[in-house]
């Protein structure tokens, strides 16, 4: 999405890509994790009317279907990371902090690190839960917000959006979110093909 005459275009710069779920960008980089392979396109900015083919940088990955999506980040060590779903003993591996639910599918998270929102949600996480696909009643399907303690252990999980099951029903299916430098919010939905900018103006409620 970019400003085009007073207003927001959103712009297409790829089509054909296998499962594309994961995005990350720095430095001018943009990185794209598909199914099984990560690619990176460079100076993305200077050529937005005309981009040039990603670039394959890692393809060595499982290419499982049903778990197989890889969420896409930049840590502070300026590496990538990605998720890799592992068909082993969850005793292998380190237990999570916290538990958002059977067959939530919470696909994206990010801290809140802007200051638009009020001072409770600073460096909380936000999760986008996009929904269960085989219970016979819908569950997850909406953004929660988990608040943590001084030490990093959970405080908290508290809806921040809901409304996107209604009678059983999708009516919408949030798939991940991005924190703006500016403290806006923007969230995915693949249901729609649509992204949402939620605000605050120090109202009451979210924008």
């Amino acid at each position: 999405m970019r400003p085009q005459a007073g207003r927001h275009e959103v712009k297409t710069l790829y089509s054909g890509l296998y499962r594309p779920n994961g995005l990350a960008f720095a430095n001018g980089t943009l990185y794209i994790a598909e199914l099984a392979k990560i690619s990176k396109v460079e100076k993305i900015e200077d050529n937005l009317d005309n981009p040039p083919k990603p670039v394959v940088i890692y393809d060595d990955l499982p290419k499982d279907e049903a778990h197989g999506w890889k969420f896409l980040t930049l840590g502070p060590d300026n590496k990538l990371y990605f998720n890799v779903g592992a068909g082993r003993s969850c005793d292998e591996f380190t237990k999570p902090v916290t538990l958002l639910g059977p067959h939530s599918a919470p696909l994206g998270m990010r801290f809140y690190t802007g200051n638009m929102f009020p001072p409770e949600y600073r460096n909380a996480i936000f999760v986008a839960r996009h929904g269960s696909w085989n219970r016979s009643k819908k569950f997850g399907g909406d953004i929660v917000v988990v608040s943590l303690n001084d030490n990093g252990t959970v405080k908290s999980i508290d809806p921040f959006i809901t409304g996107f099951i209604e009678n059983n029903n999708y009516l919408g299916r949030p798939a991940d979110l991005m924190v703006l430098k500016d403290g806006w919010m923007l969230i995915s939905d693949d249901y729609n093909g649509a992204v949402y900018r939620v605000t605050y103006d120090g109202a009451s409620v979210a924008r």
